[in-house]
C-alpha cells in the first residue's frame, strides 16, 4: 500500500450532486481541483461547489461560510487554498460533459486513504492448493475499481521480484567473498607447502591440499548452480512474453529450476486457451463467453 498510495489520485473525490442520489466522479470530472494547502479539520469534510455558466464558482465551506471566485483562480478559506478550474483533458475527450452544476468535495490525508480503501479492499485465495489470490475492490466509480487491484497487485510482484533478486545477489556476493577469502588462504598454504617441500625435499603434497581444493570446488559449483536458476527464471519470462498470444504452442523447460507458482500459472493459461478454442467452434469472438 505504500508503493501505491502515491500512484493514485485518491486523496480528493469529487461528487455531481443530483436530486436522487450523488454521482462520484474520477477521470470523468469536467473540474480539475488541485489542493494547495489545507488546515487539518477541513479533511474529511464536505465542500460544495456551484458552477455558474459565466465560469464563476461559489464554494460553501464545512464551517458554512461562502466563497466566491471564477474558474482559473486560487481561492482562501481561512489557511486552506484551493485552485479550481476547467479539465480540458476531459472535456475534450467528452464534449457533453456537464461542468455547468452542483458538486460535492471531500479531501482525504494518507490516514484517511489507507482507511478509506482497506475497509473496501478483499483479498483472498482462489484454491487452496494454488499460490494464486483474488484482489478486489469495491467502489463507486468503476474506473478506481479497476485501478487499485491492478496497481497492488503491481506492486505486489514488483516487491516479491526485488526481494527475490535481492536475496538472490546478496548471496552470489557472499560466495564470491568467501571463494576470494578461499583463494587467498589456499595460496597461502600453497606457498607454506612449497617452502616446507623446498626445505624438506618434499614432492608429493596431494593428501594434504585435497580438503582446500574439494571445499573450493563446491562453491564454485554452488554458485553456478544459482546463475543457472537466474537465467532460467529470466528465459522463461522472455520465453512466455513473446508467446503470450497464443500459450498452446508454447512448451517451456521446467528442468533448469523448480517453481511450483510459474508452473501453476502456465497450466492454468494453457487450459484456459483450450477452453476458448473449443468454445469458439459454438460462439463467436465477442460473446460474452468469451470475453
Amino acid at each position: 500500500m505504500k508503493r501505491v498510495l502515491p500512484k493514485i489520485a485518491f486523496s480528493m473525490t469529487i461528487s455531481r450532486i443530483g436530486k436522487i442520489k450523488n454521482t462520484e466522479l474520477f477521470s470523468d470530472s469536467p473540474l480539475s481541483i488541485e489542493k494547495l494547502s489545507l488546515e487539518e479539520h477541513h479533511y474529511n469534510k464536505s465542500f460544495i461547489l456551484s458552477v455558474e455558466a459565466n465560469k464563476t464558482f461559489t464554494l460553501l465551506s464545512p464551517e458554512g461560510a461562502f466563497v466566491n471566485g471564477h474558474l482559473g483562480d486560487s481561492i482562501s478559506i481561512g489557511s486552506s487554498r484551493l485552485y479550481i478550474n476547467l479539465n480540458q483533458a476531459a472535456l475534450t475527450k467528452k464534449t457533453d460533459l456537464k461542468w455547468i452544476d452542483k458538486f460535492e468535495l471531500r479531501f482525504l490525508n494518507e490516514e484517511m486513504q489507507y482507511t478509506e480503501i482497506l475497509k473496501n479492499l478483499e483479498v483472498n485465495s482462489v484454491e487452496k492448493d494454488v499460490p494464486v489470490i483474488r484482489i478486489s475492490y469495491k467502489s463507486n466509480h468503476p474506473e478506481k475499481s479497476a485501478m487499485l487491484p491492478n496497481m497492488l497487485a503491481e506492486a505486489y510482484i514488483e516487491d516479491y521480484v526485488e526481494t527475490k533478486y535481492g536475496a538472490a545477489n546478496v548471496t552470489v556476493e557472499f560466495l564470491d567473498e568467501r571463494i576470494k577469502e578461499m583463494s587467498q588462504k589456499l595460496s597461502c598454504a600453497e606457498e607454506a607447502i612449497l617452502n616446507y617441500r623446498i626445505e624438506n625435499n618434499i614432492t608429493n603434497i596431494r593428501q594434504e591440499t585435497e580438503t582446500d581444493l574439494r571445499k573450493v570446488s563446491q562453491l564454485k559449483i554452488q554458485q553456478t548452480n544459482l546463475k543457472m536458476n537466474l537465467d532460467a527464471i529470466k528465459d522463461l519470462e522472455s520465453y512466455m512474453e513473446k508467446g503470450k498470444e497464443n500459450f498452446l504452442e508454447l512448451a517451456p523447460n521446467f528442468e533448469a529450476f523448480t517453481d511450483l507458482l510459474s508452473t501453476e500459472m502456465i497450466k492454468k493459461i494453457k487450459q484456459l486457451q483450450a477452453e476458448k478454442k473449443d468454445l469458439l467452434l459454438e460462439y463467436t469472438p465477442t460473446s460474452e463467453k468469451l470475453k
